[in-house]
């Protein structure tokens, strides 16, 4: 008996191994008869779908979706990057098993924060435990994850052009590293050409729907007949099987809303000061971090800090925040203000302030925080020479004194300033470009920023910069 033209999940067993993923029929005809399609990702790691348009390829697709989070016993993360506009179909699909996000391809803040997060779970494959059920649940209890990506042709092509291909890189470590710690790949294309030779290699499950001529099912190594006009959609041949895959329907899946495990999402373009947690002694949470959308810290523990942008960048706006977090009611530090723009009284107020912090420099309740707005102002003013050595003092002290100094100033002004506090704060190697220019600016700081193209420009968007590297973030307003 052939083969039916459609199936749906009420025609299907449930799978034989733990973790398999059951999409379809297979037909056995030295048995007579057919068995369930079972993709099985303990002992070959991945998926790739190959097919002509309309060949079912994105159906296939869905069906690995929803054979992934039927299954209760194994809990599962699916991570769909649609390539093709055609996934919406599992869009929010949830089942006793987990749940699915869909991003676009060409989202790229989503999709590469995706495959970051992803890639940073696969390098934990030495730190964490192994995996149970043979790889079919992530380290340390973590579900398994399931990356989907429907057109990887034109995901290639778009992601070439961002931050010099790093998705495609990412991706194709996933697919490598991925499977010991519980993360596996499933890719769909319309001809093996548009797969990068090393992510193709990574994949040991090949499905070929049908092609389209004689020639391409000759080259994929498989009969001719799959390249038939009137072969219905899903039919096919997975790993030397004839089979046909089941239909995917948008009723058949429930919708469930967002995950703890969910880890796509978008930096937020404004952040409130008021939804910002209370500061830990000198470490202040000032916004969100770009990389995992967790709260970003400025800690003034062991260093300063300085602030640059160039012109109407947000530099001000920036130290209000930081002076509101660690000043705040209650919080037991008094804000020292200096302004470049009215540099009236600056040497009396730190006069004083070294004087007090010389008198009384074991009491943990008193605390200052010296917030100075640009400084390259401030030190080419009249009192520049005593200003830049009150300063200097005050830096040198951080050991024995309750002060830290955050100071802004235009990038390029700094980068002319030649006063020993100003070189003394930026060998502190600590502070927040706005909005920075990425070739000139970070030096300033003696660091290098790593390529961003994803992450739009908006008010307030910047990179918290320490001795160990940079954090691109979203200041609060």
């Amino acid at each position: 008996e052939p083969l039916p033209e459609q199936i749906t999940h009420a025609q299907l067993g449930g799978a034989v191994r733990p973790g398999g993923l059951v999409i379809g029929l297979a037909d056995r005809p030295e048995e007579q008869r057919h068995v369930t399609a079972e993709i099985d990702l303990t002992t070959s790691s991945g998926l790739l779908v190959l097919g002509a348009v309309g060949s079912g390829r994105t159906t296939a697709l869905a069906a690995v979706a929803r054979s992934a989070v039927a299954d209760g016993a194994v809990p599962t993360v699916l991570h769909a990057i649609d390539g093709a506009r055609g996934l919406d179909v599992i869009r929010a699909v949830a089942g006793p098993g987990g749940r699915a996000e869909v991003v676009a391809h060409d989202d790229d803040e989503q999709v590469l924060r995706l495959l970051r997060s992803l890639r940073t779970r696969c390098r934990n494959v030495g730190t964490n435990a192994g995996t149970s059920a043979g790889g079919t649940v992530g380290t340390g209890g973590r579900p398994r994850a399931l990356v989907l990506v429907d057109g990887v042709g034109a995901f290639v092509e778009h992601h070439d052009r961002v931050n010099r291909g790093e998705a495609i890189e990412l991706l194709s470590s996933i697919a490598t590293d991925g499977p010991a710690v519980g993360v596996h790949v499933v890719l769909s294309a319309r001809r093996s050409a548009e797969v990068p030779i090393r992510l193709g290699h990574a994949l040991g499950h090949r499905l070929v729907l049908r092609c389209a001529s004689p020639e391409e099912a000759a080259d994929l190594g498989v009969d001719s007949d799959l390249a038939a006009r009137d072969l219905p959609a899903g039919r096919g041949v997975l790993d030397g099987e004839l089979v046909q895959i089941v239909t995917c329907s948008e009723q058949a899946l429930p919708v469930a809303g967002r995950s703890e495990h969910d880890t796509a999402g978008r930096l937020p373009t404004a952040i409130p000061v008021r939804t910002l947690a209370d500061p830990q002694g000198w470490n202040a949470p000032i916004g969100m971090r770009a990389d995992d959308l967790s709260t970003a810290w400025l800690d003034l523990t062991n260093h300063h800090a300085l602030v640059l942008g160039p012109p109407r960048s947000g530099r001000s706006t920036t130290l209000a925040t930081i002076a509101a977090q660690l000043g705040g009611p209650g919080r037991g530090c008094e804000v020292v203000r200096l302004d470049g723009h009215a540099p009236d009284g600056a040497v009396d107020a730190l006069s004083a302030l070294e004087r007090s912090a010389a008198g009384d420099p074991g009491d943990p309740n008193r605390r200052w925080l010296v917030v100075v707005d640009d400084m390259p102002e401030l030190l080419d003013g009249p009192d520049g020479a005593v200003l830049d050595g009150l300063l200097d003092r005050l830096l040198r002290r951080i050991r024995t004194a309750p002060v830290r100094i955050v100071a802004s100033g235009e990038a390029d002004a700094v980068a002319r300033c030649y006063g020993d506090s100003v070189r003394r704060l930026r060998s502190g190697r600590q502070g927040i470009l706005v909005r920075p220019d990425p070739d000139l600016h970070p030096g300033l700081l003696h660091t290098v920023l790593p390529l961003h193209d994803e992450i739009p420009a908006a008010p307030g968007r910047g990179w918290i910069v320490t001795p160990d590297g940079a954090v691109a973030v979203q200041v609060a307003m």
